[in-house]
């Protein structure tokens, strides 16, 4: 520990120069291993093909969704807020789907790590703190999974940790408002709705502690006024989905069965979060005001988040990745001062750490392959047979490959096909063609019988199963 603080800075700067300049390297090389899937399709379909300067608006929810909608009445449909997509419209130059959708991601996920780095740069003290906390956020597998995700988890995560940093920095303390504060919690408010509830908690700790100074509520009071608007444009949706109505979990409660991985995280996450908080606790020189208001964050951000996954029946983990980053704030300033404090624990917590990597670093394989069943389509589609997808609000997900193919020439050949609407029509169109080629996801094969149980003239000449994605050949018997 002498050593370390000899020679902080440098060892400071090499040691975080080379964790960000690995951990980016290792994301950007993958960037593109993996085709995107239905929700990162959905996203860049947004971005590319609903006009963000059509400000025609109707009220609708994501099933309803047509390719003619504007920006913000296909977006207003889905449960998040628009900030990804609107940035994401930034990376539209970019000619590779993967990277057009995901290079926002990796460079929130950078940008995270290079902030971070600064801000203990400039506070010796707790350089230590910097080095495990940086450590952690660029080597979590599941960090750089969404690091590599065409949505907008890494975007909350960036911002959630600037939340643990102005705590840290001492921001509620001082009992003004800073306009970064007013920024971050707003971005926040607009990333994602597990996000906001970070940033309302975060937003409310202010309030409290300005409670006396009326000039300094009016600033806060910018946030919600700011807000409003996308409430107001949105809010049918929100009660669509806290009551478990998303397009892909209809009516089952998926709230037991995905709010954790399959894997041992679970564990290793209390294993290491529980005694490292009560051990932070007990130690006086370090259980502070800070200290306290980032665990106020955490539990109450975790426990909301929580309340509101058990109350739409939807669970997944990522709906509580933003407090988590909270707690790996507070994880790596425990185990820097522990380890200052008491030596013989360095090696234990050093296994702790690898192992909670381990586990943290379980990749869940992508099961969705449009890119290979466009390039599928693209061979069997010639010039002139007609593409059937399902149904219409997922368009995007089938067109984003095939106009990468096809140089952005398809939208013509594709006719969706809508449960107990269309089906005669698309009957018709393969009687008149003489054979149609088929796109879709195995999730909506109730439709497809559908078709076939309507049209006793058709028949399937060849298919293929890319995981889950379903192209096939019909053919007029």
């Amino acid at each position: 520990m002498l050593l370390f603080k000899r020679y902080s800075s440098y060892l400071y700067l090499t040691f975080t120069i080379l964790v960000i300049s690995t951990s980016t390297y290792i994301k950007y090389s993958t960037i593109s291993e993996e085709p995107l899937w239905s929700d990162e399709l959905f996203s860049i379909g947004l971005i590319d093909y609903h006009s963000m300067l059509d400000f025609s608006f109707e009220r609708k929810l994501v099933t309803q969704i047509s390719p003619e909608d504007s920006f913000y009445t296909a977006k207003s449909a889905e449960q998040h807020p628009p900030l990804f997509e609107l940035i994401g419209k930034l990376f539209s130059w970019l000619e590779e789907p993967e990277l057009r959708s995901r290079l926002q991601s990796l460079i929130a996920s950078t940008l995270l790590l290079i902030v971070t780095a600064v801000y203990f740069y400039r506070r010796e003290n707790y350089r230590f703190h910097g080095v495990i906390f940086i450590f952690l956020c660029a080597f979590a597998g599941r960090y750089i999974d969404y690091a590599q995700e065409g949505r907008n988890y890494s975007l909350g995560i960036m911002f959630s940790v600037f939340v643990a940093l102005f705590i840290h920095n001492g921001y509620l303390l001082k009992e003004k408002v800073n306009k970064i504060e007013l920024v971050v919690i707003l971005a926040l408010w607009f990333t994602n709705y597990y996000a906001a509830v970070v940033g309302g908690v975060y937003w409310l700790m202010k309030v409290y502690y300005c409670r006396n100074n009326r000039k300094e509520l009016l600033k806060l009071s910018l946030v919600p006024t700011l807000y409003l608007p996308w409430l107001f444009l949105t809010y049918h949706s929100i009660l669509s989905t806290s009551k478990g109505g998303v397009a892909w979990a209809e009516s089952q409660n998926l709230f037991t069965e995905s709010m954790f991985p399959s894997d041992i995280f679970p564990a290793i996450f209390l294993i290491i979060s529980l005694p490292s908080i009560a051990i932070i606790l007990f130690l006086d020189k370090f259980s502070n005001k800070k200290t306290n208001q980032l665990l106020f964050l955490y539990i109450m951000s975790s426990i909301l988040c929580f309340l509101i996954s058990y109350k739409s029946g939807i669970g997944h983990y990522r709906h509580i990745l933003f407090s988590t980053s909270i707690l790996l704030f507070i994880i790596a300033i425990s185990i820097s001062e522990i380890t200052i404090r008491f030596k013989l624990l360095s090696l234990p917590l050093v296994i702790c750490l690898i192992t909670f990597l381990e586990n943290f670093n379980e990749r869940e394989p992508n099961y969705e392959d449009y890119k290979n069943a466009a390039l599928w389509v693209t061979h069997e589609m010639g010039n002139d047979i007609p593409v059937i997808t399902t149904w219409k609000a997922n368009t995007s997900y089938y067109r984003v490959y095939l106009d990468y193919y096809n140089e952005k020439k398809t939208i013509a050949r594709i006719n969706p096909l809508n449960p107990n609407d269309n089906e005669e029509e698309i009957c018709k169109l393969i009687k008149d063609k003489g054979k149609a080629i088929l796109f879709s996801h195995e999730g909506h094969q109730i439709i497809i019988d559908s078709l076939f149980e309507k049209c006793s003239n058709i028949e399937i000449e060849t298919e293929e199963t890319f995981n889950s994605i379903k192209t096939a050949v019909l053919i007029k018997r």
